[in-house]
């Protein structure tokens, strides 16, 4: 397994270069460099996150699952054949499912951002206990809600 050494220029042109440029002909006569300088180190990258959070962790032991280059055009309104970002995301337990239980934590490069942090999709039961044990928890420590007074 490589070590991330970062990313670079290449990967910058790469990402501003499929946006402008999105289609089969571009790719396929940049895939080398996309190989190389961007897929490379977001695995790299992904991996050395999910080393320090199995470490912190041990009960976290899904493997990061990342994104790749080919779009899913069948029931977009978007045709472009290829993603102009490239992501991964961590999960403890490995659930495929995007309406999770639990935060994910991500990771995502474009040509002109980048972000990362957690997200958070539950089902509709899922976030009624959420905002149950929220109200609750609140309550014990004596919150006011909506001008209510506050009890100490």
């Amino acid at each position: 397994m490589e070590n991330f050494r970062g990313f670079t220029e290449q990967t910058n042109d790469f990402l501003v270069g499929i946006k402008f440029n999105n289609n089969k002909e571009w790719f396929n006569a940049n895939k080398l460099m996309y190989t190389e300088n961007v897929h490379k180190p977001m695995v790299a990258l992904a991996n050395e996150v999910y080393e320090k959070m199995h470490e912190y962790k041990k009960n976290f032991y899904e493997k990061p699952k990342i994104s790749r280059i080919n779009r899913d055009i069948r029931f977009s309104n978007n045709k472009s054949p290829y993603k102009i970002s490239k992501w991964f995301f961590l999960r403890g337990d490995g659930s495929p499912h995007i309406r999770y239980e639990k935060p994910t934590y991500f990771f995502e490069i474009s040509g002109d951002w980048w972000r990362y942090g957690l997200f958070y999709a539950p089902t509709p039961t899922g976030m009624e206990k959420y905002r149950k044990n929220g109200n609750m928890w609140k309550k014990e420590r004596g919150y006011r809600r909506n001008g209510e007074e506050k009890h100490i």
